[in-house]
């Protein structure tokens, strides 16, 4: 508890709200960032609200989905960002997660879930395994037993709801392609919210990119939360062409040993998505959607 005591001392940084321009995001204080799509989706109801919340997390992936009050967590970053995720639920008052989702159970995923689970009750954790040697996931399980939970494995073509957003569980579909790299047994989930949608992938690599086409499910989103750290070893072209991201965002270490992003992936990317946002260099990201076009805060200026 000492360090979840510590961790009340830390403060939220502030954020200011700027848009970017450009390939690589430029910051400019004047303009608006938005996607505009096609309004296929039903109208969302009067005063509801939508925000995604990027953590930086360092070299590792941690995100808050809110919608309506309700509220999704999905991965905690290393097992360092406990503290943090203790100290921000706590700050803003969330005691209660409907969802949380370990994408799967590297530690750089799970390690800061027991934080999380320390202040926070939950109402169901999503995991495409219900072990895994490991401490970080080991302990995730264990602060869920301790609310008398159990984790969930979730199969391709579930949704559920989170206020007025849509989430569908898509990936993954084959987990003997995990057998040999765990980072093919990732959830892969599209969230959807009037007509912007939210592609998040964990670490899958170009193996799980390619079960989820020829599957043939629908990819196509806003969104791309890009996958692996933005490895060389994801974000396939294929699989770019399928999901057509209009922004994508990176959560990444400065100066990680593993040269992340590598620059591979980026003219991957690039040649679809003309915006790329990174927790290396604007911090915490914060995306909100009015359900037809997107914003985005940042705490780096």
């Amino acid at each position: 508890m000492v360090i979840f005591l510590i961790a009340l001392a830390i403060g939220i940084k502030y954020r200011q709200h700027i848009a970017l321009t450009g390939r690589t995001g430029l910051f400019t204080s004047q303009q608006t960032t938005t996607a505009i799509t096609e309004k296929t989706n039903p109208v969302i109801p009067e005063n509801s609200t939508f925000e995604i919340h990027f953590f930086d997390v360092g070299e590792a992936d941690s995100a808050l989905v809110e919608c309506d009050g309700h509220y999704m967590l999905i991965d905690g970053g290393n097992p360092g960002s406990s503290s943090f995720l203790y100290s921000y639920l706590q700050h803003h008052k969330i005691d209660y997660l409907d969802y949380v989702v370990c994408s799967h159970a590297h530690t750089d995923h799970a390690g800061g879930l027991a934080g999380a689970l320390n202040y926070a009750f939950v109402g169901t954790a999503y995991a495409p395994v219900m072990e895994y040697d490991s401490r970080a996931f080991s302990s995730f399980v264990k602060y869920l037993q301790a609310q008398g939970k159990e984790v969930t494995i979730p199969s391709s073509g579930d949704t559920v709801m989170l206020g007025s957003a849509k989430i569908s569980f898509l990936g993954p579909i084959d987990m003997s392609i995990a057998e040999q790299n765990h980072n093919n047994a990732s959830i892969i989930l599209r969230i959807e919210y009037g007509s912007t949608s939210f592609l998040f992938t964990g670490d899958a690599e170009i193996e799980e990119e390619q079960s989820l086409i020829g599957a043939g499910l629908r990819l196509q989103s806003t969104l791309l939360k890009v996958g692996h750290q933005g490895s060389n070893t994801s974000s396939s072209e294929e699989f770019l062409t399928k999901v057509k991201p209009e922004y994508a965002i990176i959560s990444v270490g400065k100066d990680n040993e593993y040269g992340h992003p590598h620059n591979e992936a980026i003219e991957r990317i690039l040649k679809f998505c003309s915006l790329i946002y990174r927790t290396d260099t604007h911090g915490e990201i914060i995306c909100r959607s009015d359900g037809e076009q997107l914003s985005f805060d940042f705490s780096h200026s």
